[in-house]
């Protein structure tokens, strides 16, 4: 008798185990990942910083850690300007608290570049602010566009001064077509309205352009960078800590989808005879119909998730499937999750809103660090608010630049901030609206609430109105004498 080899495989067999393999999904081509390119088992890193901050672009955008501590530190950090002056007028403060309500949205966009690349350079576009638009008394000139320019399109020259800076825009092809053809996109669009922006607002720029010039230095005095290092002009981007970290926990995604992978498309091992009954050439029948039986289940039109098969004692069905363990075990997330924030600097108990289960530490201790670093970014941003109001004092001859600062940060819980705020107000130190904001309610509209609660009252229960006013009257006291007293 002679046994069947493994090379007497059917082609079927084969085909489908390379349709398998072929068909394992790879998450680490360039398309997706940005560091796919590097050498994954020499643990490479970028060393150019436009590198470095498509990775940090790719984390924000993909990794929901990365975001939540970004996304709760701007939400934090820029909640609201606070406009001080000694010498203004009612209506120029009404102006410049207007004008600091419309760059919030500007502010959160461009806090949340600061926390990703560390380089905000926003460019300003001034305008008239029409009296019949606003209700105020005359025309004012105050910021009507604002926007920041993207950090990949953005080198930036050393000078002999190392705080000194000087930016350049590299500008796509894309965009030299738009300002050469005159607001003419290259599939034929026209833009008239942002080119005649562009042109107005930026004269040098378009005439360098036209030049055949690409490469346009940029003369913006708000430049915005975290934390340069003298070695390079380039700011250091918040993650810049945790890349490595980030890199590893892709590791770890990848070697989960390509178990997955793996067990999706298992093997389904047939075994025909053992050594007691081996299976010889004149049994190759009973291969040949297991395979049959086993193709016409597999089959698009005909695919069952169960189905009966008659076999005899010597037939195995066996999967052939990788190790799950690795795959099972959460473990290894909640390690590199918590490096993560210990390299950003961010306490677990922001993102999940949960302590650890020791309960040990200080709450104030661990919110030193995020609030060190949402101060810095405050700080910057003040400093740019400030050279904004300043422009606008000397657009609309203002005697005076008022003081831009951002609303406290409130990072104790809310009974703990309650009780502090309940004992300034009753110390006179902070006024009930204050108090009833740091609540959540706003004060004048509370009271016109309690008013026309307290007018409904009255209307439906009249009797309680007039005994209430019973109860309110000053009593007449009587006087009583004493009988003894009159005896004389």
């Amino acid at each position: 008798m002679t046994e069947i080899k493994a090379d007497q495989l059917t082609t079927v067999i084969k085909s489908s185990l390379r349709r398998s393999a072929a068909a394992e999904f790879n998450p680490w081509t360039h398309a997706i990942f940005p560091a796919s390119k590097l050498t994954i088992d020499k643990f490479e890193m970028p060393s150019k910083w436009h590198d470095i901050i498509k990775l940090c672009y790719y984390f924000y955008e993909r990794e929901g850690l990365v975001r939540s501590v970004i996304d709760k530190q701007v939400e934090i950090g820029v909640n609201g300007v606070i406009v001080t002056a000694k010498n203004l007028t009612e209506e120029e403060v009404s102006l410049y608290r207007y004008v600091a309500n419309n760059l919030l949205e500007f502010l959160s966009v461009a806090a949340t570049e600061y926390y990703i690349s560390g380089l905000v350079i926003p460019d300003v576009v001034w305008g008239i602010l029409s009296k019949d638009i606003s209700g105020f008394s005359k025309d004012y000139v105050v910021p009507v566009d604002i926007w920041v320019r993207d950090p990949t399109k953005i080198e930036l020259k050393e000078t002999p001064l190392p705080n000194h800076v000087i930016p350049l825009w590299n500008f796509s092809s894309e965009e030299t077509q738009f300002i050469t053809s005159g607001g003419k996109y290259s599939d034929g669009t026209e833009d008239v309205e942002t080119y005649n922006i562009i042109s107005e607002n930026f004269p040098e720029l378009v005439a360098k352009i036209k030049k055949g010039i690409t490469k346009v230095p940029i003369n913006n005095k708000y430049i915005i960078r975290r934390k340069p290092l003298l070695r390079s002009p380039y700011p250091v981007p918040y993650l810049m800590a945790a890349l490595e970290l980030l890199i590893h926990k892709r590791n770890l995604r990848a070697m989960d989808y390509s178990l997955i992978s793996r067990v999706i498309d298992a093997i389904l091992h047939i075994k025909v005879g053992n050594d007691l009954y081996p299976l010889t050439e004149n049994d190759e029948d009973i291969l040949d119909a297991l395979e049959s039986e086993f193709n016409s289940n597999s089959t698009v039109n005909n695919k069952q998730r169960v189905f009966q098969l008659f076999t005899n004692h010597t037939v195995e069905l066996d999967w052939v499937v990788p190790p799950l363990e690795a795959l099972l075990n959460t473990d290894k997330y909640d390690e590199i999750n918590r490096e993560i924030l210990y390299s950003l600097g961010f306490p677990k108990f922001l993102v999940t809103g949960e302590k650890d289960k020791s309960n040990s530490g200080s709450s104030s201790s661990a919110l030193l660090s995020p609030v060190n670093s949402m101060k810095a970014l405050r700080k910057d941003f003040t400093n740019f608010l400030s050279k904004i109001f300043l422009d606008m004092a000397l657009k609309n001859s203002f005697s005076e630049t008022p003081k831009a600062t951002f609303a406290p940060m409130n990072l104790m819980e809310l009974s703990d901030l309650l009780l502090v705020s309940q004992g300034l107000e009753t110390s006179g130190i902070i006024s009930k609206t204050s108090l009833a904001e740091m609540a959540g309610f706003d004060f004048d509209t509370e009271q016109l609430i309690r008013v026309r609660e307290d007018t409904l009252h009255k209307e439906l229960f009249p009797e309680e109105q007039l005994l209430e006013e019973q109860l309110l009257e000053p009593k007449v006291e009587e006087k009583v004498t004493n009988e003894d007293d009159n005896i004389e």
